[in-house]
């Protein structure tokens, strides 16, 4: 009887949990790699649903609010690319979550957690000059608003 290669040897430890060939492999996400959610309402949803985040709505209101100025200025254009202002002041919004998510970490609250598990940096990020994917993300932060209002979040 001949050896087989270390590598190619029939054990118990090979045998176990070996993956379905029958399915595609999932493809793994770097962190900000994932696109913006075309459900972006349904996601909004779950997210407040399971999570249930102890972040007041005045917070997250804050955080809208920074955004909702921008809206009304590019909501009543219909070009296809956002002003060199809005892209700037993106820019700003992001920072001032940044500094928020900061701020409230060293406090130990979840203005972080909110802010990383639903990815608004990252899909901020993605905006570039695409003004509707930029009314798209303020109506994903509408969604989050008023469902973390639904299920009953913290005043």
């Amino acid at each position: 009887m001949s050896k087989q290669p270390y590598n190619q040897r029939n054990n118990y430890r090979n045998n176990q949990k070996r993956p379905n060939n029958n399915q595609p492999p999932k493809k793994e996400l770097k962190k900000g790699e994932e696109t913006f959610p075309e459900d972006y309402v349904e996601q909004a949803e779950l997210l407040c649903k399971v999570n249930r985040y102890k972040i007041t709505n005045s917070q997250i209101r804050k955080l809208l609010d920074l955004v909702i100025s921008l809206y009304n200025q590019e909501n009543i254009r219909s070009e296809k690319e956002i002003k060199e202002s809005t892209k700037n002041a993106l820019n700003l919004v992001r920072m001032r979550m940044a500094y928020e998510a900061g701020r409230d970490r060293e406090k130990n609250t979840s203005v972080y957690d909110f802010i990383t598990s639903t990815r608004l940096m990252d899909y901020l990020k993605q905006i570039n000059e695409d003004r509707q994917l930029f009314l798209d993300f303020t109506h994903y932060l509408e969604s989050l608003v008023a469902f973390h209002k639904f299920y009953g979040g913290k005043e």
